[in-house]
């Protein structure tokens, strides 16, 4: 499965090392990775994390560049659906 996935594992993982990013964003984003990467059907991975990158439309702590890469995975997962 992750393989499919790997481009935005890989963008994912460029979010969680910067130093922007805050440890609660990362967290979530650690919970992305695992479902992208151990989840045997891939709607379910989409929806599961989509379902947790939404919750940072509402959270008004988050920088302007780290929601916009959240976006950008947002959109990519929107693709693969």
């Amino acid at each position: 499965m992750s393989s499919e996935f790997q481009p935005l594992i890989d963008h994912i993982n460029s979010i969680i090392v910067e130093k922007t990013t805050s440890k609660g964003v990362r967290e979530k984003l650690k919970v992305v990775l695992e479902i992208l990467k151990d989840e045997t059907e891939s709607d379910v991975a989409i929806n599961k994390s989509l379902a947790i990158l939404e919750e940072f439309e509402s959270d008004p702590n988050i920088d302007s560049y780290t929601r916009t890469q959240i976006y950008s995975i947002v959109s990519v997962l929107g693709q693969f659906e």
